[in-house]
């Protein structure tokens, strides 16, 4: 069985379900949603270098955002991920970073028609400039409610189909095939993995596999 643990990347409800997760549910092995130099960088503490090309302005714009929101939440961004690997390791169970290699995802967001990118980053600001006077709180210690992961994704899908494959769709495609090669291996798996790619790689493991996700 592949449990599919949906996170928010700043949240400390997330961390704490985690670590319930892996003492309720035993799993052989725990997959998180990193890549080795991922990993290396977020567990050193080191700030991630993002270099001149035609991906910058989107990424730089993203990150300058996530990290206000961690400093807002009071938790850096991926110390769920690195949580999820803690406690994994003090249980002495196999970890498996299974997402697909920040260089390759970059290199598929500075391939992004400018008309794409240009869209975004005027969709950015108009959020950015909006967000003061929207009226809506969301509480960043828990996980967003199923309906606005859902309306952000059909907003990526619909209105920026690009930066959604390359960002989401290619990546889920990446993290279930490694699910799948672990699965010969671990009957059990617990898969740490953001709350945007839940759906996508429930739909391509459930074809093969069970498939449950953890909910709290």
């Amino acid at each position: 069985m592949i449990v599919l643990l949906p996170t928010s990347h700043v949240a400390r409800k997330s961390i704490e379900a985690i670590e319930r997760a892996i003492e309720s549910l035993r799993p052989d092995a725990v997959a998180v949603e990193l890549d080795m130099d991922r990993y290396i960088a977020l567990s050193r503490g080191y700030e991630s270098r993002i270099e001149f090309n035609a991906a910058w302005p989107i990424l730089y714009i993203m990150k300058q955002i996530q990290q206000a929101i961690g400093r807002k939440a009071g938790i850096m961004p991926g110390r769920d991920m690195l949580e999820a690997v803690k406690n994994a390791r003090n249980k002495g169970l196999p970890v498996m970073l299974i997402d697909q290699h920040i260089s390759i995802t970059i290199g598929k967001i500075a391939k992004i028609s400018w008309t794409e990118k240009l869209k975004l980053l005027g969709f950015i600001a108009y959020s950015v400039l909006l967000s003061p006077f929207s009226g809506d709180s969301i509480d960043l210690s828990k996980l967003p409610e199923g309906r606005l992961i859902e309306k952000a994704q059909l907003t990526l899908r619909i209105h920026f189909p690009q930066l959604n494959k390359a960002l989401v769709e290619e990546r889920d495609l990446h993290m279930a095939r490694m699910l799948e090669e672990q699965a010969q291996k671990h009957k059990n798996i617990l898969a740490v993995v953001g709350a945007g790619h839940i759906q996508g790689m429930k739909e391509m493991l459930r074809k093969r596999h069970k498939v449950q996700i953890y909910r709290y």
